[in-house]
């Protein structure tokens, strides 16, 4: 079978489940790599991005794994070069960017996938199928909290952590899955209102912040996360409350089960970015609904958007 060839841009943590991902899809072809910094033994690895596209004319898809900040940029030359794009969150830094990307992209008539791999969790769909149907009633209420660890030497490590240009701080980076979640399950924000705290020094950014929110159908919520817990806090959970029933998702990778006095423990799932991609070759070569779409992350974007300027103005922002 002919393969799509495939360059990866950034070298990163996440960038080892991207280039596994890639490998174990025989659908795809890894035929490039740039990074400025960093090699693999394997490729030759392009320092500059345009460089890459020059020299390798049979790129038909790119898979972003850069640091947040650059994300926008990288995404537009890609379109640019008439190819097809896969995104680490967030889609980029703010709305405006996403609205830009959202264009060229029905411009040249090539397709965004932003990795939100959560949507793609059992638990997840189960907990979405739950609420879609009813069976919780009507909700009344939610809480999450996302309690991470993240000590000095992390953000030592890559001078991008924790800056306000390239990382953009707790909600951007770490929370930005659960916001999707939230969007997924609840529909549309009406509000939001943050507050937020700086606990590490090695970072711009808040590490820590509250946010409470009310959706259009008047469920409240609230979303507390930090990434200045010690390790006894590792955690992540999210409890919705029903008229009818209560559901909550616990565990590090939300793979614990609560519903109905009975807890269901769920394998844990190291293998969802590979579901990723093997769901991006179906969109690619079968034509499937693309459910990774820049369209479907603007409610997230516009969510984070919203937070951002509740931040800096300490208000609350309507949506």
């Amino acid at each position: 079978m002919n393969k799509i060839n495939v360059a990866l841009v950034g070298l990163g943590n996440i960038s080892k489940k991207h280039i596994q991902a890639i490998q174990k899809t025989q659908e795809f072809k890894l035929v490039s790599v740039c990074d400025p910094k960093k090699k693999l033994q394997e490729f030759k690895v392009y320092k500059n991005i345009d460089e890459m596209f020059q020299n390798e004319k049979n790129i038909e898809l790119v898979s972003i794994t850069s640091p947040s900040g650059l994300h926008y940029n990288q995404v537009i030359k890609s379109l640019k070069f008439k190819k097809n794009v896969i995104v680490e969150k967030p889609l980029s830094m703010n709305l405006r960017q996403s609205k830009e990307i959202l264009k060229l992209s029905k411009k040249n008539k090539k397709k965004v996938f932003v990795v939100y791999q959560n949507r793609l969790s059992p638990l997840i769909k189960i907990v979405n199928q739950k609420i879609k149907n009813k069976h919780l009633g009507k909700l009344i209420a939610f809480n999450s909290t996302l309690y991470w660890n993240r000590e000095d030497k992390y953000y030592k490590k890559s001078k991008w952590r924790g800056s306000k240009k390239l990382d953009g701080g707790v909600v951007m980076n770490q929370g930005t899955h659960n916001l999707d979640i939230f969007c997924n399950f609840f529909g549309k924000v009406k509000s939001v209102y943050c507050t937020k705290v700086k606990i590490k020094k090695y970072l711009e950014c808040e590490d820590t912040c509250l946010i409470s929110f009310i959706f259009k159908n008047n469920l409240i919520g609230s979303f507390t996360l930090s990434t200045a817990v010690n390790k006894e806090n590792y955690s992540n959970q999210i409890e919705i409350l029903g008229v009818k029933k209560n559901i909550s998702l616990l565990g590090n990778n939300l793979n614990i089960l609560k519903y109905q006095n009975k807890i269901t423990l769920f394998k844990k799932n190291n293998d969802l970015h590979q579901y990723f991609y093997k769901f991006v070759s179906k969109i690619l070569l079968k034509k499937k609904k693309n459910i990774f779409s820049i369209e479907s992350v603007m409610n997230s974007m516009k969510l984070v958007d919203a937070i951002n300027k509740s931040l800096k103005t300490n208000s609350k922002i309507n949506l």
